[in-house]
This record gives C-alpha cells, structure tokens and sequence, in this order.
C-alpha cells in the first residue's frame, strides 16, 4: 500500500515538472530563492534559434567552397594544358584543344606584348618629364642669376650717368652766368647784345635737351633690354 502511494507521488511530480513552461516561472521566487534552477528550456531554446539561423549561413559557405574548389580544379587543368608539350600525335587526336591553346597563346602573348610596351612608354615618359622639369628649372635659375647681374650693372651705369650729367649741368650753368654778366656789358650796343642773348638761349636750350636726351636714349636701351626677357 505504502509503495502505490509511493509510485503516485512520483508520477504527479513528474507531471508537474512536465507541465512546467516558461510563462509559469515566478520571478519573485527565483530572486529570493538562490538556489533555485533555470529551467533546462531556457537554455535549449536560445542554442536552437542560433542554429536555426547559421543553418543558412553554413549552406551557403559550403556552396562557395565548392565553387572555389571547382575553380581550382579548372585553373589546374588550363595550366596543365598551357604547359603541355604537345606531341604530334597529341595534336592529331586532341586537335580542338591545340587549337584552343594555341589561341589563347597568342592572345597572352599580345597582352603581355601591350602591357610592356605601355609599361616602357610610362617608364620613358616618366624620364622625360623629369628631365624637362630638371633642365626648365636649371634655366630658370641660370637666368634668375644672370638677368640680376645684367640688371645690377645697368642700374649702376644708370646711376653713374645721372651723376655725370648733373655735373655736366652745373658746369654748362656755371659756364652760362659768366655770358649772362658779359651780356649785361653790352648795353651801349643794343643789336649786339640782342643777337648775343639769343645766342645764349639757342646755346642753353641745345644742350641742357641733349643732356636730357642722353638719359633718355640709355633708359629706352635698358627697357629694350629688358623687354627680351
């Protein structure tokens, strides 16, 4: 009797722990209470989601190793046949794929002949445009260094011309006064005094313009100079 009563408290325990689900979990009890399980379908529910989803994912990668691995297998058997030696009897009875080889032969050798020549050409180019660029800024330096030169001399010569001119001046004005007094002296002759002024005038204004035309002349030699520049 003892032992039914046994048997029936053990299936009425299992059937409650079967009927056991996640919505009847009380969360106040499991925070009080830690000692308390997590139900096992807690944990087996989470891990059957992330299978379910990498499913898929493990699917596809498969597929792409599989096209990687027949990639390989058809590079192997082009480079197989690229390297062949091809016997006479080779030719005669695979004469479709000579032929194949052969063309695409030609065409890697057509690439490979316009990949060097646009290689040498930039290469070449490449030098080119160093050696212009080396050579203009060699020129402009060379210029730089004798156009400063040129235009230092002229500048000083410029200058010392001025100066000799001023003192050419001073020297025709010192000259000019001693005629304006002897002039003056000439009062009692009134025709002669008159011509001898006017050739005073014609003198003074002769001279001082070519005094002044000589600046002129250099200045228009250093700006033709310089315009060639």
């Amino acid at each position: 009797m003892n032992s039914n009563n046994n048997n029936s408290d053990k299936k009425n325990q299992e059937a409650q722990q079967g009927a056991f689900h996640v919505n009847s979990i009380n969360l106040g009890e499991m925070i009080n209470d830690h000692n308390t399980k997590a139900p096992t379908i807690m944990h087996k529910k989470p891990f059957t989601k992330n299978e379910e989803i990498n499913k898929p994912i493990h699917q596809e990668t498969k597929g792409l190793d599989a096209l990687v691995k027949n990639q390989e297998d058809i590079d192997q058997l082009y480079q197989v046949n690229m390297d062949k030696q091809w016997s006479i009897l080779d030719k005669w009875a695979n004469r479709s794929m000579y032929n194949h080889v052969q063309e695409v032969k030609q065409e890697l050798f057509k690439t490979s002949a316009q990949y060097r020549l646009s290689f040498y050409k930039t290469m070449l180019d490449t030098r080119l445009e160093y050696l212009n660029e080396k050579c203009n800024a060699g020129l402009k330096m060379v210029k730089g260094h004798y156009r400063q030169q040129v235009s230092s001399f002229l500048m000083s010569k410029m200058e010392q011309l001025s100066y000799e001119v001023r003192d050419r001046q001073f020297a025709f004005i010192t000259m000019m006064k001693e005629k304006y007094t002897f002039a003056e002296t000439l009062t009692a002759y009134p025709s002669m005094q008159q011509h001898y002024i006017k050739s005073i005038f014609d003198e003074e204004e002769k001279y001082l313009k070519f005094l002044d035309g000589l600046l002129d002349k250099f200045q228009s030699i250093v700006d033709e100079e310089l315009r060639k520049y």
